[in-house]
């Protein structure tokens, strides 16, 4: 800049009317245009190397950065590689490893439903035994227009309290089956693994 600031009037003209006739495109060739400056002012050379040299450096620059980025890319497309086979190598240990504890909760799952079938035959039977009760009851309150005997009515008292018996054995098997249920679906629950 220095440099430029110490042409002469004369100089700083011509290097303008080059630029002017560069934008409008009527310049001659670069290497035509150098020459003549170079007759007017030999010491531009310097300018002129210096320009050489950092074009030079810039086209050093270039090369590098594309062959860094080629090679950048590469690594690129590795990693990528890399990464995929990471992820179904993953998938498929943890596939497996998720599957590890599918024969206990199959099990568990057998165990519901046959414990739920045995919970069914439980209520089915309380129900039965609610209905027979009932039925006793009402035959025991209308004994006497039954005519019922003294042992006819003991009889009935015993089924009666064999039936409550046997019912409330039930009613309490009933709520340990529910409660069985309840806590192996929360194994289950508590044994997937996400």
């Amino acid at each position: 800049m220095c440099n430029v600031a110490n042409l002469s009037t004369k100089f700083f003209l011509m290097v303008t009317c080059l630029f002017l006739f560069a934008a409008s495109g009527c310049v001659k060739d670069r290497g035509e245009v150098e020459k003549e400056i170079l007759n007017y002012d030999p010491s531009f050379v310097e300018i002129l190397d210096k320009r050489k040299a950092s074009i030079e450096e810039l086209n050093n620059m270039k090369t590098a950065l594309l062959s860094n980025k080629k090679q950048i890319n590469r690594e690129i497309c590795l990693l990528k590689t890399k990464k995929t086979d990471i992820k179904r190598k993953f998938s498929e240990d943890s596939g497996r490893i998720k599957q590890r504890l599918d024969p206990e909760k199959r099990e568990m799952r057998r165990t519901i439903v046959d414990v739920e079938r045995e919970l069914k035959r439980k209520m089915g039977f309380v129900r039965d035994a609610n209905r027979d009760i009932e039925e006793i009851n009402v035959l025991i309150k209308k004994k006497e227009s039954l005519a019922l005997t003294q042992e006819e009515i003991r009889t009935w008292n015993d089924r009666l309290s064999t039936l409550t018996k046997n019912k409330e054995a039930a009613i309490l098997e009933i709520n340990r089956i529910k409660e069985e249920v309840r806590i192996t679906k929360l194994k289950l629950y508590v044994m997937e693994i996400k």
